[in-house]
């Protein structure tokens, strides 16, 4: 989210770090540190 709270993402970014391993993800504000948490314990992502 920017500034001016618009949301966006860069699918191309996120696909090249997928592609070495590494989770690429993001959430609104007040989800985040409930998806933060649950990546942290190692709980399955994709209910979020």
């Amino acid at each position: 989210m920017d500034a001016l709270r618009v949301s966006y993402s860069n699918h191309t970014i996120a696909e090249s770090f997928a592609g070495f391993g590494i989770p690429a993800f993001a959430y609104s504000p007040d989800k985040f540190p409930y998806l933060m948490a649950a990546a942290i314990a190692c709980r399955d992502l994709e209910k979020f």
